[in-house]
């Protein structure tokens, strides 16, 4: 009797350390409380950002409201995406993250003028240096203004261009242009042409997308398009936490895998 209850106590001991091992953990919540980008001489921001020490200040665009408690984006499979002209943001003009103009000055053709900045939750993002100075929200430093030349960057334009593990994030730049009536050059995504970064996009699942298309008859060349986005466009979305195992849970299981060896043990010297 004595040796059941041993054996069933060391089953036990296992199947609850391997229950907690097995028991998929959760990650702290991804809060995106403030966000500042700098690309070329303007730099944009939230509306309650007004750090300078983050790169934003009173002279720079405060075009994103992300919220009380900042934007939380879980552990992993859901993203943030910004835009221009978030609706009800006030005193902003139209087209107002035109990232590639650098403040309403075209100097990123051929140049290394538009470089990109970029701070997180107040920590600077670690963009490469490639990325900062030829980043599709700068158009590559190719564009010469005017009505014709289009804009439109894939989110696979740049790639992934930070990334600070598990339980961080990972970041993209792209580019919306449905203003300008050349051709567009987003033909690498799964909705290839139509101008716009591919999913997740305005209304995709699982995005918090701030910004909207802008109705402007001078501003948008293309035709057939008279409500248009002409503006960089950034996504961050959470990793997945890699969760470990608790050492109680690898207590357990080895407690109750040298219960086991030792009544296997006394079984055959019986």
């Amino acid at each position: 009797m004595t040796r059941k209850i041993g054996v069933m106590l060391a089953i036990a001991l296992m199947v609850l350390g391997g229950a907690v091992v097995a028991v998929p953990g959760t990650s702290e919540a991804l809060i995106i409380s403030s966000i500042s980008v700098t690309v070329g001489g303007a730099t944009y921001c939230d509306v309650g950002n007004n750090n300078l020490g983050q790169g934003c200040g009173a002279t720079a665009f405060h075009i994103w409201d992300l919220g009380v408690g900042g934007v939380n984006l879980g552990n992993g499979g859901t993203a943030l995406v910004l835009a221009q002209n978030q609706p009800g943001i006030p005193n902003q003009p139209n087209f107002n993250f035109d990232s590639s103009e650098a403040n309403g000055r075209s100097v990123c053709l051929g140049s290394g003028a538009c470089t990109t900045s970029m701070f997180i939750n107040g920590v600077a993002v670690p963009l490469s240096a490639a990325t900062m100075l030829n980043s599709a929200l700068a158009n590559f430093n190719q564009d010469p203004g005017g009505t014709t030349h289009n804009e439109a960057a894939n989110w696979d334009g740049t790639g992934p261009v930070a990334n600070t593990g598990p339980g961080g994030y990972t970041l993209w730049f792209g580019y919306a242009d449905t203003a300008h009536s050349g051709a567009c050059n987003d033909g690498a995504g799964t909705v290839p042409l139509n101008c716009l970064p591919d999913n997740p996009w305005q209304g995709s699942p699982n995005t918090t997308f701030l910004g909207s298309s802008v109705t402007d008859a001078t501003g948008c060349a293309r035709i057939g398009i008279t409500s248009c986005f002409d503006s960089g466009a950034i996504r961050i979305e959470a990793n997945p936490t890699i969760v470990t195992p608790e050492p109680s849970a690898i207590f357990l299981l080895g407690v109750g895998l040298m219960g086991l060896a030792a009544w296997g043990r006394k079984r055959r010297m019986a």
